[in-house]
């Protein structure tokens, strides 16, 4: 009894979702978004600024293995009297196993980097005038 009460524990722990700033929709853990092989890269220049895009789509399948992979890459480089750049990476992986048609098991994984090296002087405006 103590055993099977520690099984279910462990299951609703793991079960359980924490998203900062998220929303939840079933459609990030639909295979169908993830059953796509591609590779799309652009590149585009308007006057001083550098637009880089890269998507990447890909996904193995077996018997009762699902693995897909999705990323999106984008960068954009300001030059003016400084270079700023501006890079975001979104990357999803998703895992699935089939026990059988109806016990299936699976993973979702997302990452989102951001970043920017634009210096903006509003913390020294505002020491200024304080």
């Amino acid at each position: 009894m103590r055993k099977v009460f520690y099984i279910l524990a462990v299951i609703v722990l793991l079960s359980q979702s924490t998203f900062a700033q998220l929303g939840k929709d079933s459609l990030n853990y639909s295979l169908r978004s993830f059953s796509d092989r591609s590779l799309y890269n652009s590149y585009e220049k308007q006057l001083n600024t550098h637009n880089f895009n890269t998507l990447f789509n890909h996904f193995l399948v077996s018997d009762r293995f699902f693995f897909g992979i999705k990323e999106n890459f984008r960068s954009t480089i300001i030059k003016t009297t400084s270079k700023n750049i501006k890079d975001e990476q979104y990357l999803w992986a998703i895992g699935q196993y089939s026990f059988d048609e109806a016990t299936k098991l699976g993973i979702l994984i997302n990452s989102d980097i951001y970043s920017d090296d634009r210096q903006l002087d509003l913390n020294k405006a505002s020491l200024l005038t304080s």
